[in-house]
């Protein structure tokens, strides 16, 4: 399962251990690289959450980020069919 940034976050604090316990017990999980580096820089982050998130990633699967991922166009590119609205 694919763990999301937000969810990472959250599971690391306290107040959301069943959460982190989940997490924990989930067979092949994984986060992207992008989860990691949006986790553990989180500017709200506590020292102790911190280390939840670092042991937490230490047993997942990190999954690196692609050039089809990367160079992928966003809706705001307004390309293959994408439609934009203007605001007045």
């Amino acid at each position: 399962m694919l763990i999301d940034s937000n969810i990472a976050i959250y599971a690391s604090q306290q107040r959301y251990d069943n959460l982190f316990n989940f997490l924990e017990n989930l067979p092949n999980r994984s986060v992207s690289i992008v989860t990691y580096i949006e986790a553990l820089g989180y500017q709200r982050l506590l020292e102790s959450e911190k280390r939840s998130l670092e042991h937490f990633f230490q047993n997942s699967e990190i999954l690196p980020l692609t050039d089809t991922i990367a160079l992928q166009p966003s809706p705001s590119d307004n390309r293959d069919g994408w439609v934009s609205e203007t605001r007045s």
